[in-house]
Formats: structure tokens, C-alpha cells, sequence
């Protein structure tokens, strides 16, 4: 499905709902981060890093880049990191970014593929090798227990 939208200058702009979905969830989401204050007792570095992380917009990043946006060394923030939060940064973005992409598969038409290039996959065999390692399912399963799980409810099944 694709619609039209008509811009505040008066172009007509035609795109694909999931495209305007993303679109729109990362305007939200971006709001809402930089509007809500992150709970914890956290450094102000560690606030940076988390901030940024939380951004779908950086989900293609990687965690050195993210941690060079604080203006803090990479061993400070990783050092600092693992003491307020009790994990690796790494680790920490690495989770965000797939309950990001299990959210994407669950609530947009995108393909696999697509999702594995919003989180920093440039392949899909990559990506579904990580996805697999996370979850235990492959994206595809992941999806159809998905859907599986929906369709049953919708039709009263309760098994």
C-alpha cells in the first residue's frame, strides 16, 4: 500500500505505509527519549550513550561511534558503563537492537531484509544467524509465531 502526502509547500509526496510507519515511530520515539528523563542513577556519560542507543535512527550505528558522540574516552564509558548498568555497552545496543528488529517485524509489513539494514545488517544471512542466536528462532519463525499467536486469538483459540 502506498499513500500520498501533501507537504506544508504544497508537494505531493507518495510513500509506502510501512516506510511512513517507520518514519513516524522514530519521530516519536525520538521525542519521547529526549523529553523523558532516563530512570536510574546514571553518569552523564552513561545518560549520552543510553540516549543515543535508544535513537532508532542509530541502530545502524556502531557502539564505538555512538560512544564517540559522547565526547568521552572508549574506556572510560565502557568502564563506567558496566559499573552503573552491569553490562557491556556492547551488549546493552546489541539487545536494543533486536528487541527494535523483533518490534519492526512484529508491527510492519518490512521485510527481513529491511530490518536487518535498520539495525546495521548489511546482510541477511548475518542477521538472521544473529537473530537466531537472540531469540532462539529464526526471523521467519519468529514472524509466523507471530502471526500464528494473533491469528489464534482473533479466532478464539486460547492454545
Amino acid at each position: 500500500d502506498s499513500y500520498k502526502i501533501l507537504s506544508a509547500d504544497g508537494e505531493v509526496y507518495e510513500m509506502r505505509l510501512h516506510l511512513l510507519f517507520v518514519d513516524i515511530v522514530r519521530e516519536f520515539y525520538s521525542y519521547y527519549v529526549k523529553n523523558t528523563p532516563i530512570s536510574g542513577n546514571y553518569s552523564e556519560p552513561v545518560s549520552q550513550l543510553i540516549l543515543l542507543m535508544n535513537n532508532p535512527a542509530n541502530m545502524k550505528m556502531d557502539v564505538v561511534e555512538l560512544i564517540k558522540e559522547t565526547n568521552y574516552s572508549y574506556s572510560h564509558v565502557n568502564r563506567i558503563f558496566t559499573r552503573d548498568v552491569g553490562c557491556t555497552p556492547s551488549k546493552f545496543f546489541r539487545d536494543k537492537k533486536f528487541e527494535y528488529a523483533k518490534t519492526l517485524i512484529n508491527d510492519t509489513d518490512m521485510t527481513f531484509i529491511d530490518v536487518a539494514e535498520a539495525i546495521g545488517y548489511e546482510t541477511y544471512s548475518h542477521f538472521s544467524v544473529a537473530f537466531k542466536k537472540y531469540t532462539g528462532v529464526s526471523p521467519c519463525k519468529y514472524a509466523r509465531n507471530k502471526r500464528f499467536y494473533y491469528t489464534s486469538k482473533k479466532n478464539g483459540d486460547d492454545t
